[in-house]
Protein backbone atom coordinates (compact mmCIF):
# COMPACT_ATOMS: atom_id res chain seq x y z
CA UNK A 1 0.00 0.00 0.00
CA UNK A 2 1.26 3.54 -1.39
CA UNK A 3 1.73 6.00 2.03
CA UNK A 4 1.46 9.46 1.19
CA UNK A 5 3.61 12.12 2.26
CA UNK A 6 0.40 14.06 4.09
CA UNK A 7 0.25 10.28 6.09
CA UNK A 8 4.08 10.49 7.24
CA UNK A 9 3.38 13.81 8.55
CA UNK A 10 0.77 13.35 10.83
CA UNK A 11 3.00 10.01 11.93
CA UNK A 12 6.03 11.90 12.26
CA UNK A 13 4.40 14.74 14.64
CA UNK A 14 2.20 12.06 16.86
CA UNK A 15 5.83 11.00 17.20
CA UNK A 16 7.53 14.16 18.53
CA UNK A 17 4.74 14.64 21.01
CA UNK A 18 4.95 11.33 22.38
CA UNK A 19 8.43 12.33 23.08
CA UNK A 20 7.92 15.81 24.64
CA UNK A 21 4.86 14.30 26.91
CA UNK A 22 7.26 11.82 28.66
CA UNK A 23 9.87 14.21 29.24
CA UNK A 24 9.42 15.65 33.09
CA UNK A 25 8.80 19.00 33.58
CA UNK A 26 11.66 21.68 34.36
CA UNK A 27 11.37 22.09 38.26
CA UNK A 28 11.05 25.94 38.97
CA UNK A 29 12.64 28.52 41.51
CA UNK A 30 9.48 28.90 44.40
CA UNK A 31 7.03 32.27 44.13
CA UNK A 32 8.16 34.68 46.69
CA UNK A 33 6.49 34.65 50.16
CA UNK A 34 4.42 36.72 51.67
CA UNK A 35 3.01 38.84 54.84
CA UNK A 36 -0.15 38.21 56.73
CA UNK A 37 -2.72 41.22 56.16
CA UNK A 38 -2.79 42.95 59.17
CA UNK A 39 -6.15 44.48 59.74
CA UNK A 40 -7.50 47.78 60.64
CA UNK A 41 -11.15 47.54 62.23
CA UNK A 42 -12.44 50.48 63.70
CA UNK A 43 -15.56 52.29 64.43
CA UNK A 44 -15.98 56.11 65.36
CA UNK A 45 -19.14 57.90 65.97
CA UNK A 46 -18.73 59.83 63.95
CA UNK A 47 -15.61 59.95 62.00
CA UNK A 48 -12.18 59.47 61.65
CA UNK A 49 -8.30 59.37 60.30
CA UNK A 50 -5.07 56.98 60.70
CA UNK A 51 -1.63 58.19 60.64
CA UNK A 52 1.93 56.18 61.56
CA UNK A 53 4.53 58.60 63.16
CA UNK A 54 6.95 58.09 65.73
CA UNK A 55 6.94 59.25 69.30
CA UNK A 56 7.20 62.99 68.59
CA UNK A 57 4.27 63.34 65.89
CA UNK A 58 2.61 61.45 63.24
CA UNK A 59 4.67 61.59 59.81
CA UNK A 60 2.11 59.97 57.22
CA UNK A 61 -1.65 59.95 56.69
CA UNK A 62 -2.47 56.15 56.78
CA UNK A 63 -6.28 56.07 56.10
CA UNK A 64 -8.76 59.04 56.02
CA UNK A 65 -12.24 57.73 56.36
CA UNK A 66 -15.17 58.89 53.82
CA UNK A 67 -17.78 56.46 55.17
CA UNK A 68 -21.07 57.09 58.13
CA UNK A 69 -20.32 55.26 60.95
CA UNK A 70 -22.28 52.10 60.00
CA UNK A 71 -20.46 51.46 57.36
CA UNK A 72 -16.65 52.38 58.27
CA UNK A 73 -15.52 48.41 59.18
CA UNK A 74 -16.67 46.82 55.81
CA UNK A 75 -15.23 49.83 53.68
CA UNK A 76 -11.87 49.45 55.97
CA UNK A 77 -11.15 45.82 55.72
CA UNK A 78 -8.51 46.08 52.69
CA UNK A 79 -6.24 48.07 54.80
CA UNK A 80 -2.95 46.30 55.80
CA UNK A 81 -1.49 48.10 58.68
CA UNK A 82 2.44 47.98 58.10
CA UNK A 83 4.69 50.72 59.36
CA UNK A 84 7.36 52.10 57.03
CA UNK A 85 10.79 53.37 57.91
CA UNK A 86 11.41 54.84 61.43
CA UNK A 87 6.95 54.59 62.30
CA UNK A 88 6.98 53.41 65.67
CA UNK A 89 2.91 54.40 66.65
CA UNK A 90 -0.44 54.26 64.93
CA UNK A 91 -2.36 57.56 65.50
CA UNK A 92 -5.77 57.75 65.20
CA UNK A 93 -8.11 60.63 65.02
CA UNK A 94 -11.58 60.22 66.55
CA UNK A 95 -13.86 63.12 65.68
CA UNK A 96 -17.76 63.25 67.14
CA UNK A 97 -20.28 65.04 65.24
CA UNK A 98 -22.67 65.57 68.13
CA UNK A 99 -24.31 63.18 70.55
CA UNK A 100 -22.70 60.01 72.62
CA UNK A 101 -19.30 60.11 71.12
CA UNK A 102 -17.52 56.51 70.65
CA UNK A 103 -14.80 55.31 69.70
CA UNK A 104 -14.29 50.99 69.44
CA UNK A 105 -12.23 48.46 67.31
CA UNK A 106 -9.38 46.09 66.78
CA UNK A 107 -5.88 46.88 65.54
CA UNK A 108 -4.82 43.26 64.07
CA UNK A 109 -7.06 41.79 66.27
CA UNK A 110 -6.34 43.01 69.65
CA UNK A 111 -9.18 45.67 71.44
CA UNK A 112 -7.89 49.32 71.20
CA UNK A 113 -8.74 49.33 75.19
CA UNK A 114 -6.54 46.72 76.16
CA UNK A 115 -3.46 47.47 73.84
CA UNK A 116 -0.29 47.47 75.74
CA UNK A 117 1.42 51.12 75.93
CA UNK A 118 -2.02 52.92 74.73
CA UNK A 119 -1.60 56.85 75.20
CA UNK A 120 -4.36 59.09 74.63
CA UNK A 121 -3.43 63.02 74.16
CA UNK A 122 -4.49 64.69 77.74
CA UNK A 123 -2.37 67.85 77.51
CA UNK A 124 -0.41 70.35 75.25
CA UNK A 125 2.15 72.65 76.13
CA UNK A 126 1.74 75.34 75.44
CA UNK A 127 -2.05 74.66 75.39
CA UNK A 128 -3.21 77.07 72.42
CA UNK A 129 -6.53 76.29 71.08
CA UNK A 130 -6.60 72.99 72.59
CA UNK A 131 -8.79 72.17 75.21
CA UNK A 132 -8.96 70.13 78.48
CA UNK A 133 -11.86 68.46 78.54
CA UNK A 134 -11.67 65.22 81.56
CA UNK A 135 -8.95 62.98 80.34
CA UNK A 136 -8.77 64.41 76.74
CA UNK A 137 -7.20 67.74 75.10
CA UNK A 138 -9.69 68.08 72.50
CA UNK A 139 -7.94 69.86 69.60
CA UNK A 140 -10.55 70.19 66.78
CA UNK A 141 -9.87 73.85 66.40
CA UNK A 142 -6.65 72.95 64.56
CA UNK A 143 -8.72 71.54 62.06
CA UNK A 144 -9.26 74.31 59.10
CA UNK A 145 -13.66 74.14 58.40
CA UNK A 146 -13.94 71.45 61.33
CA UNK A 147 -18.08 70.48 60.57
CA UNK A 148 -19.46 68.31 63.50
CA UNK A 149 -23.03 68.82 61.92
CA UNK A 150 -22.46 67.97 58.25
CA UNK A 151 -19.13 66.92 57.30
CA UNK A 152 -18.19 64.66 60.86
CA UNK A 153 -21.81 63.18 61.07
CA UNK A 154 -21.43 61.29 57.33
CA UNK A 155 -18.02 60.91 57.09
CA UNK A 156 -16.03 62.90 54.76
CA UNK A 157 -14.36 65.36 57.27
CA UNK A 158 -10.64 65.22 56.31
CA UNK A 159 -8.13 65.93 58.69
CA UNK A 160 -4.51 66.61 56.80
CA UNK A 161 -0.72 65.48 58.07
CA UNK A 162 0.10 68.83 58.52
CA UNK A 163 -3.25 69.47 60.18
CA UNK A 164 -2.98 66.90 62.81
CA UNK A 165 0.86 67.72 63.48
CA UNK A 166 -0.16 71.07 64.28
CA UNK A 167 -2.72 69.44 66.53
CA UNK A 168 -0.30 67.30 68.45
CA UNK A 169 3.04 69.48 68.91
CA UNK A 170 3.44 69.42 72.52
CA UNK A 171 1.25 66.98 72.88
CA UNK A 172 1.26 64.88 76.21
CA UNK A 173 0.11 61.36 76.56
CA UNK A 174 -1.64 59.38 79.18
CA UNK A 175 -2.78 55.92 79.71
CA UNK A 176 -5.43 54.35 77.21
CA UNK A 177 -5.58 50.94 78.39
CA UNK A 178 -8.08 51.57 81.67
CA UNK A 179 -10.98 54.41 81.77
CA UNK A 180 -14.67 54.53 80.61
CA UNK A 181 -14.03 50.54 78.51
CA UNK A 182 -17.65 49.04 79.76
CA UNK A 183 -18.85 46.57 77.13
CA UNK A 184 -21.76 48.03 75.26
CA UNK A 185 -20.11 51.76 74.79
CA UNK A 186 -19.79 51.39 71.51
CA UNK A 187 -21.69 51.05 68.53
CA UNK A 188 -24.59 48.47 69.72
CA UNK A 189 -25.40 45.68 67.21
CA UNK A 190 -22.93 47.48 64.46
CA UNK A 191 -19.88 46.52 66.39
CA UNK A 192 -20.86 42.88 67.56
CA UNK A 193 -22.07 41.89 64.36
CA UNK A 194 -18.50 42.97 62.87
CA UNK A 195 -16.66 40.39 65.63
CA UNK A 196 -15.84 43.56 67.95
CA UNK A 197 -16.40 43.48 71.85
CA UNK A 198 -18.81 46.24 72.17
CA UNK A 199 -16.16 48.45 74.61
CA UNK A 200 -14.88 51.73 73.49
CA UNK A 201 -14.18 55.28 75.10
CA UNK A 202 -16.48 58.21 75.29
CA UNK A 203 -15.14 61.32 74.60
CA UNK A 204 -16.78 64.68 74.44
CA UNK A 205 -19.63 66.12 71.92
CA UNK A 206 -18.33 67.58 68.45
CA UNK A 207 -14.74 67.59 69.44
CA UNK A 208 -11.57 65.52 68.01
CA UNK A 209 -9.38 63.75 70.41
CA UNK A 210 -6.26 61.52 69.36
CA UNK A 211 -5.42 58.08 70.31
CA UNK A 212 -1.91 56.46 69.98
CA UNK A 213 -0.89 53.02 69.66
CA UNK A 214 2.38 51.19 69.93
CA UNK A 215 2.94 49.31 66.75
CA UNK A 216 5.03 46.49 68.70
CA UNK A 217 2.07 45.96 70.51
CA UNK A 218 0.37 44.76 67.54
CA UNK A 219 1.76 41.29 66.56
CA UNK A 220 2.24 42.87 63.57
CA UNK A 221 3.87 40.04 60.88
CA UNK A 222 7.04 42.19 61.19
CA UNK A 223 7.40 43.31 64.95
CA UNK A 224 9.97 45.03 66.69
CA UNK A 225 11.40 44.45 70.13
CA UNK A 226 14.25 45.88 71.88
CA UNK A 227 17.33 44.96 70.02
CA UNK A 228 15.50 42.66 67.71
CA UNK A 229 12.59 41.87 65.29
CA UNK A 230 10.40 38.94 64.92
CA UNK A 231 9.57 38.02 60.70
CA UNK A 232 6.91 35.38 60.42
CA UNK A 233 6.06 35.01 56.96
CA UNK A 234 3.99 32.89 54.65
CA UNK A 235 5.09 30.14 52.48
CA UNK A 236 4.04 30.78 48.86
CA UNK A 237 0.56 30.03 48.06
CA UNK A 238 1.57 28.61 44.31
CA UNK A 239 4.32 27.12 42.45
CA UNK A 240 7.19 24.62 43.08
CA UNK A 241 7.63 24.08 47.17
CA UNK A 242 10.54 25.57 48.45
CA UNK A 243 13.03 23.68 50.48
CA UNK A 244 14.47 25.89 52.72
CA UNK A 245 14.36 30.21 53.31
CA UNK A 246 17.00 32.96 53.28
CA UNK A 247 15.91 35.70 56.16
CA UNK A 248 17.66 38.89 55.08
CA UNK A 249 18.12 42.61 56.87
CA UNK A 250 19.30 45.32 56.24
CA UNK A 251 19.46 49.25 58.08
CA UNK A 252 16.66 51.06 56.10
CA UNK A 253 18.76 53.81 55.51
CA UNK A 254 21.40 51.33 53.52
CA UNK A 255 21.64 50.21 50.10
CA UNK A 256 20.00 47.35 48.90
CA UNK A 257 23.78 45.90 48.47
CA UNK A 258 24.21 46.06 51.91
CA UNK A 259 21.09 42.99 52.74
CA UNK A 260 22.84 40.66 54.92
CA UNK A 261 21.68 36.83 55.39
CA UNK A 262 20.26 36.15 58.99
CA UNK A 263 19.20 32.30 59.01
CA UNK A 264 18.18 30.18 56.33
CA UNK A 265 15.62 28.30 58.15
CA UNK A 266 14.17 24.89 56.59
CA UNK A 267 10.67 24.73 54.73
CA UNK A 268 9.18 24.12 58.00
CA UNK A 269 9.70 26.91 59.83
CA UNK A 270 8.12 30.15 58.50
CA UNK A 271 9.45 32.44 61.96
CA UNK A 272 12.63 33.98 62.80
CA UNK A 273 13.96 36.59 65.02
CA UNK A 274 16.74 38.76 64.23
CA UNK A 275 18.76 39.86 67.34
CA UNK A 276 21.78 42.26 67.71
CA UNK A 277 19.89 45.41 66.41
CA UNK A 278 20.28 48.25 67.83
CA UNK A 279 17.47 50.59 69.46
CA UNK A 280 15.79 53.32 67.48
CA UNK A 281 16.95 52.18 63.90
CA UNK A 282 14.97 51.34 61.47
CA UNK A 283 15.92 47.63 59.70
CA UNK A 284 14.13 46.40 56.67
CA UNK A 285 13.88 42.59 56.19
CA UNK A 286 12.82 40.42 53.16
CA UNK A 287 12.63 36.64 52.46
CA UNK A 288 13.09 34.13 49.91
CA UNK A 289 12.63 30.63 49.29
CA UNK A 290 15.21 28.10 47.71
CA UNK A 291 14.67 24.90 46.11
CA UNK A 292 16.92 22.84 43.80
CA UNK A 293 16.88 25.15 41.01
CA UNK A 294 17.96 28.19 43.18
CA UNK A 295 16.93 30.92 45.03
CA UNK A 296 12.95 32.20 44.22
CA UNK A 297 11.47 35.90 43.99
CA UNK A 298 12.36 37.85 47.13
CA UNK A 299 9.01 39.15 49.69
CA UNK A 300 7.97 42.54 49.39
CA UNK A 301 10.43 44.38 51.88
CA UNK A 302 8.69 45.24 55.18
CA UNK A 303 10.18 47.94 57.80
CA UNK A 304 10.36 47.63 61.39
CA UNK A 305 12.54 49.74 64.01
CA UNK A 306 13.29 48.01 67.27
CA UNK A 307 12.40 50.05 70.55
CA UNK A 308 14.24 49.88 74.01
CA UNK A 309 16.37 51.74 76.09
CA UNK A 310 19.28 53.49 74.13
CA UNK A 311 22.61 52.30 72.50
CA UNK A 312 25.85 53.48 74.71
CA UNK A 313 27.23 56.38 74.30
CA UNK A 314 30.94 57.03 72.82
CA UNK A 315 33.94 58.16 73.01
CA UNK A 316 34.38 59.68 77.03
CA UNK A 317 36.55 62.12 77.60
CA UNK A 318 37.02 62.81 81.26
CA UNK A 319 38.42 66.28 83.02
CA UNK A 320 39.06 66.41 86.55
CA UNK A 321 37.49 69.49 88.72
CA UNK A 322 37.61 70.01 92.42
CA UNK A 323 35.26 67.00 94.07
CA UNK A 324 34.08 66.76 90.40
CA UNK A 325 34.77 65.55 86.90
CA UNK A 326 33.28 66.99 83.59
CA UNK A 327 32.60 64.38 81.02
CA UNK A 328 32.45 64.81 77.48
CA UNK A 329 30.86 62.09 74.69
CA UNK A 330 29.46 61.45 71.79
CA UNK A 331 25.60 60.85 71.85
CA UNK A 332 24.15 57.30 71.53
CA UNK A 333 23.71 56.77 67.54
CA UNK A 334 20.12 56.97 68.45
CA UNK A 335 17.95 57.42 71.42
CA UNK A 336 16.20 54.25 71.64
CA UNK A 337 12.92 54.99 69.86
CA UNK A 338 12.21 56.93 73.01
CA UNK A 339 13.19 60.67 73.91
CA UNK A 340 16.54 60.64 75.89
CA UNK A 341 15.31 62.42 79.05
CA UNK A 342 18.62 62.20 81.66
CA UNK A 343 22.05 60.12 82.03
CA UNK A 344 23.06 57.86 84.45
CA UNK A 345 26.98 57.40 85.89
CA UNK A 346 28.96 55.06 87.96
CA UNK A 347 32.22 55.90 89.45
CA UNK A 348 32.79 52.10 90.18
CA UNK A 349 32.84 50.46 86.13
CA UNK A 350 29.06 49.78 86.46
CA UNK A 351 28.97 47.79 89.87
CA UNK A 352 26.19 50.69 90.86
CA UNK A 353 24.66 53.56 88.86
CA UNK A 354 23.43 57.32 89.76
CA UNK A 355 21.15 59.24 88.02
CA UNK A 356 22.16 63.00 87.14
CA UNK A 357 20.09 65.42 89.24
CA UNK A 358 19.51 68.04 87.88
CA UNK A 359 18.53 65.66 85.10
CA UNK A 360 21.08 66.79 81.86
CA UNK A 361 21.06 65.43 78.91
CA UNK A 362 23.85 67.45 76.88
CA UNK A 363 27.91 66.74 76.95
CA UNK A 364 29.63 67.58 78.51
CA UNK A 365 28.06 66.23 81.59
CA UNK A 366 29.34 67.20 85.66
CA UNK A 367 29.36 64.13 88.23
CA UNK A 368 29.45 65.66 91.22
CA UNK A 369 30.16 64.31 94.86
CA UNK A 370 34.25 62.50 93.94
CA UNK A 371 36.67 62.57 96.44
CA UNK A 372 39.83 64.93 95.80
CA UNK A 373 42.72 62.59 94.45
CA UNK A 374 40.96 59.72 94.41
CA UNK A 375 41.14 57.77 90.48
CA UNK A 376 37.65 56.47 89.70
CA UNK A 377 36.18 54.61 86.71
CA UNK A 378 33.53 56.31 85.08
CA UNK A 379 30.78 54.56 82.84
CA UNK A 380 27.47 56.44 81.75
CA UNK A 381 24.16 55.44 80.40
CA UNK A 382 21.36 57.60 78.91
CA UNK A 383 17.85 56.81 79.71
CA UNK A 384 14.25 56.87 78.02
CA UNK A 385 10.62 55.97 78.61
CA UNK A 386 12.31 52.33 78.45
CA UNK A 387 14.63 52.24 80.65
CA UNK A 388 18.38 52.25 80.98
CA UNK A 389 20.60 52.61 77.77
CA UNK A 390 23.71 50.15 77.52
CA UNK A 391 26.72 51.41 79.51
CA UNK A 392 29.70 52.96 77.62
CA UNK A 393 33.17 51.90 78.13
CA UNK A 394 35.13 52.98 81.41
CA UNK A 395 37.42 56.07 81.42
CA UNK A 396 39.65 56.98 84.41
CA UNK A 397 39.78 60.05 86.03
CA UNK A 398 41.41 61.11 88.64
CA UNK A 399 39.46 63.89 91.04
CA UNK A 400 40.53 67.15 91.87
CA UNK A 401 42.45 69.63 89.72
CA UNK A 402 45.65 68.63 88.80
CA UNK A 403 48.93 70.45 89.80
CA UNK A 404 51.24 70.59 87.04
CA UNK A 405 54.88 70.41 86.87
CA UNK A 406 57.20 70.76 84.27
CA UNK A 407 60.34 71.82 82.81
CA UNK A 408 62.90 71.21 85.03
CA UNK A 409 65.64 74.32 84.18
CA UNK A 410 69.36 72.65 85.34
CA UNK A 411 71.87 76.17 85.79
CA UNK A 412 74.82 74.13 84.52
CA UNK A 413 76.45 70.35 84.51
CA UNK A 414 76.19 69.31 87.74
CA UNK A 415 79.63 69.08 89.85
CA UNK A 416 80.35 67.18 93.02
CA UNK A 417 80.35 70.02 95.70
CA UNK A 418 79.39 73.08 93.49
CA UNK A 419 76.03 74.83 93.42
CA UNK A 420 73.53 74.11 90.56
CA UNK A 421 69.95 75.51 90.81
CA UNK A 422 67.00 73.80 89.97
CA UNK A 423 63.97 75.18 88.68
CA UNK A 424 61.03 73.98 87.67
CA UNK A 425 57.27 75.59 86.58
CA UNK A 426 53.75 75.39 87.92
CA UNK A 427 50.77 76.07 86.94
CA UNK A 428 49.68 76.78 90.95
CA UNK A 429 51.30 78.17 93.52
CA UNK A 430 52.14 76.26 96.60
CA UNK A 431 55.39 74.63 98.02
CA UNK A 432 57.75 72.21 96.42
CA UNK A 433 60.32 69.31 97.65
CA UNK A 434 63.14 68.45 95.66
CA UNK A 435 65.05 65.05 95.90
CA UNK A 436 67.93 63.55 94.16
CA UNK A 437 68.02 59.80 94.29
CA UNK A 438 64.99 59.90 96.41
CA UNK A 439 66.91 61.68 98.94
CA UNK A 440 65.29 65.14 100.20
CA UNK A 441 68.06 67.72 99.22
CA UNK A 442 68.45 69.78 101.96
CA UNK A 443 67.46 73.36 101.84
CA UNK A 444 65.08 72.76 99.62
CA UNK A 445 61.71 71.10 101.65
CA UNK A 446 58.57 73.05 101.45
CA UNK A 447 60.07 75.45 99.21
CA UNK A 448 57.36 78.39 98.36
CA UNK A 449 57.01 78.90 94.96
CA UNK A 450 56.85 82.49 93.15
CA UNK A 451 55.89 84.38 90.28
CA UNK A 452 52.22 84.58 89.52
CA UNK A 453 50.60 82.15 86.33
CA UNK A 454 51.50 81.17 84.00
CA UNK A 455 54.89 82.03 85.49
CA UNK A 456 54.94 80.20 88.97
CA UNK A 457 58.17 78.85 89.55
CA UNK A 458 59.87 77.41 92.48
CA UNK A 459 63.68 76.99 92.50
CA UNK A 460 66.12 74.84 94.95
CA UNK A 461 70.10 75.33 95.21
CA UNK A 462 71.36 71.77 95.08
CA UNK A 463 75.12 70.96 95.67
CA UNK A 464 75.69 67.29 94.69
CA UNK A 465 77.36 65.01 96.75
CA UNK A 466 77.76 61.77 94.54
CA UNK A 467 78.82 61.77 91.37
CA UNK A 468 77.42 59.51 88.26
CA UNK A 469 73.42 59.13 87.86
CA UNK A 470 70.90 61.52 90.30
CA UNK A 471 66.98 61.24 89.17
CA UNK A 472 66.14 64.64 90.39
CA UNK A 473 62.31 64.47 92.03
CA UNK A 474 59.82 67.02 92.91
CA UNK A 475 57.17 66.79 95.67
CA UNK A 476 54.17 69.09 95.26
CA UNK A 477 51.62 70.81 97.85
CA UNK A 478 49.19 73.64 96.42
CA UNK A 479 48.28 75.89 98.35
CA UNK A 480 44.76 75.73 96.90
CA UNK A 481 43.44 72.50 98.21
CA UNK A 482 40.92 72.26 95.43
CA UNK A 483 43.98 70.78 93.51
CA UNK A 484 45.35 67.45 93.64
CA UNK A 485 49.46 67.10 94.91
CA UNK A 486 51.57 66.97 92.38
CA UNK A 487 55.09 64.95 91.84
CA UNK A 488 57.37 64.94 89.23
CA UNK A 489 60.64 62.93 88.20
CA UNK A 490 63.59 64.04 85.66
CA UNK A 491 65.79 61.51 83.65
CA UNK A 492 69.05 60.88 84.93
CA UNK A 493 71.38 63.66 85.86
CA UNK A 494 75.00 63.15 85.28
CA UNK A 495 77.11 64.74 88.02
CA UNK A 496 80.69 65.10 87.10
CA UNK A 497 83.68 65.47 89.69
CA UNK A 498 85.02 68.94 90.45
CA UNK A 499 87.76 69.51 88.04
CA UNK A 500 89.61 72.70 90.10
CA UNK A 501 90.93 72.57 93.66
CA UNK A 502 90.46 75.80 96.42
Amino acid sequence: MKISKWHKAVVGLFSLLLVFSSTPAQAAVPQAPSFAKATLKVIVDNDFAVYLGNETNATRLFYQNDYVWMTQISNATTLDIYPQSGETYLYIAAMGGGGSETIGGNLNGIDIVSISGAQVASGRSPLGTGVVSGIYVTLQSYVANYNANSDVVWGPQNVTLAQIQAALTGATWSSATGGNTTSGVCCGSDATSAGLSGKGWLFPDSTMVVFRYPVSALSLPVNAGSRQVTVDWDAPAAGDAPTSYILQYKKTADADSAYTTFSTPSAGTTIDTVTGLTNGISYSFRVAGVNASGTGTYSVVRDATPLGPPPAPTALIATPLSSSAQIAFTDPISNGGATITNYEYSTNNGSSWQALSPTDITSPITLPGLTNGTTYAIKIRAVNSYGSGTASESVSVLAGLLSQITNLVVSNTPTKRLVTSLTVSLNVAGKATFLANGKRITGCIKVSSSGVSPNIVAACRWKPSVMGSNVISVQYVPTDNSYANGTFQSSALLVVPRTTKR
